[in-house]
């Protein structure tokens, strides 16, 4: 058998594997972009199966160009909009349907995503905060139809509010409308599921007291709008916000801290443990596009820690984000926690084995080299992203996820241990209450701290895109030469 021969149809085959994708996530932006119409792209689709049955030797072209052209036909199809209430914008209308997503709150509002009977287009509903609402329900708004807006971030950046919406399809809002609520909703899963954490949520309240019973709900269920505006700045500003919006990240942390601890006591138990937490973690938190997408996205890091080869679990990590794009092409451009959850991914699985080796002077008791080698590589993998969409990147963040992610994990157990033992008995929840009361007092203390110096953020009034391609080169480039005169050996990463 001629290895040498294997290998360069390996190599070949893995070149093509890429090149596809990139052609194929590059023709999804050409469409979201520039909407030619069907028509059109399937004629250049056709002139791609011309230029390879005219002469063989173009088939790679033929088949680049092809997946860049379905790239662009499966965005045009996702631009498709049927316009149910378009000449009703400004209008006032009532309008009928069901609340199809989970009720959200801000501190003196809530947020409905509402669907009305006939379209599959939806309206944002801001209402009295009020607990009446559930996911499922079918309702009656009666208001003045508008359509949302962009506006400008705490970076002074202007967010694209407008199409963020549309890759959920929403299109419109209604602001404090007149509600009747017409029929309770049915059994469902997801219903089941946002029921069950509700209660969860209100077992911690009960027992540990606010502001740390809400960055609790914010740590363990991902629910930050119970923070407040000013908390959830702080957190920004300190470079903690991940650990309150369910990403990626933070389900890869609980997973491997669950690992870690389980490997103790048998190496095939471990694994096994931490990758049934990640899917339960999914479940509880209700299962959405995104909580999934994160799932996906933890799950591959953790079997980049499991096996030695890095390039299998890149492959995948490369497929899933196709599949992810081709299910709904909008998230490539207008879904910032996609793009921050597939970067930080990356970063993850390829650069934090480096750069733990390097920081080989920190010691990694309690963690430390492991979380700030975590730390650096997703600072570093999506720093040129939130200079493009956000403005802002804290300069403090490598020392206060120090001071704070070694106590996540078992801030995180004692939270969800008083919650479920919550639901039994108030005093069988006391004692893992008031632990994770004290680690989570600690936590908000380090925040409040460092998110008062000055200098905690720094705010870009303009990072241009094609600077972000130029940053992501040269992270490229040092990488590969960081690869090459240093190879990465296996790690307690």
């Amino acid at each position: 058998m001629n290895f040498g021969s294997a290998y360069e149809t390996l190599k070949a085959a893995d070149k093509l594997f890429y090149f596809g994708i990139f052609s194929f996530l590059f023709g999804i932006i050409f469409g979201l972009l520039l909407d030619f119409g069907s028509s059109f792209l399937w004629l250049f689709l056709l002139l791609s199966l011309a230029l390879f049955l005219l002469n063989r030797k173009f088939l790679l072209y033929s088949l680049l160009l092809s997946s860049f052209v379905l790239g662009a036909v499966r965005a045009d199809f996702s631009l498709e909009r049927d316009f149910f209430l378009e000449k009703s914008v400004g209008r006032s209308v009532s309008v009928s349907g069901r609340i199809v997503a989970e009720p959200s709150f801000s501190e003196n509002s809530s947020r409905l995503i509402f669907r009305p009977e006939g379209t599959k287009e939806k309206i944002i509903i801001i209402t009295e905060r009020t607990n009446f609402f559930r996911f499922g329900q079918k309702i009656s708004a009666e208001g003045k139809l508008s359509k949302p807006e962009n506006f400008l971030s705490g970076g002074k950046r202007e967010f694209d509010y407008v199409n963020y919406l549309s890759k959920d399809d929403i299109f419109y809002e209604i602001i404090f409308p007149k509600i009747k609520i017409l029929e309770e909703p049915g059994f469902s899963v997801r219903g089941t599921l946002f029921s069950l954490k509700n209660l969860l949520i209100s077992k911690i309240n009960r027992v540990i007291a606010s502001p740390a019973s809400e960055y609790a709900g914010g740590l363990i269920f991902g629910v930050k709008e119970s923070l407040g505006s000013s908390l959830e700045e702080a957190f920004r500003r300190t470079g903690l916000i991940h650990v309150v919006v369910l990403s990626g990240y933070n389900i890869t942390i609980v997973a491997e801290f669950i690992i870690k601890t389980f490997s103790r006591f048998s190496s095939s138990l471990g694994p096994f443990i931490g990758i049934i937490s990640i899917a339960l973690f999914v479940i509880m938190t209700g299962a959405s596009a995104t909580i999934v997408r994160a799932g996906i996205m933890a799950l591959l890091v953790i079997l980049s820690r499991l096996i030695s080869r890095k390039y299998p679990i890149n492959r995948a990590l490369f497929l899933a984000a196709l599949l992810m794009v081709a299910q709904n092409p909008k998230i490539l451009m207008y879904d910032p926690s996609f793009e921050l959850s597939f970067l930080a991914t990356l970063g993850l699985i390829h650069l934090s084995p480096i750069v733990y080796q390097k920081l080989g002077f920190i010691t990694d008791k309690f963690e430390m080299r492991t979380f700030l080698a975590s730390t650096l590589s997703t600072q570093i993998f999506v720093l040129p992203v939130l200079l493009n969409k956000v403005g802002e990147f804290s300069v403090i963040a490598p020392i206060t996820n120090i001071l704070v992610l070694p106590f996540i994990p078992l801030s995180m157990l004692f939270g969800f241990l008083t919650s479920i033992l919550g639901i039994f008995s108030t005093t069988l929840s006391f004692v893992p209450g008031t632990l994770a009361y004290i680690l989570l007092s600690y936590q908000l203390k380090v925040v409040e701290v460092f998110a008062s110096i000055s200098f905690a953020s720094i705010k870009i009034s303009s990072f241009p895109f094609f600077a972000v391609l130029i940053f992501y080169l040269g992270i490229g480039f040092i990488f590969l030469k960081l690869r090459r005169t240093n190879p990465p050996q296996s790690s307690s990463l």
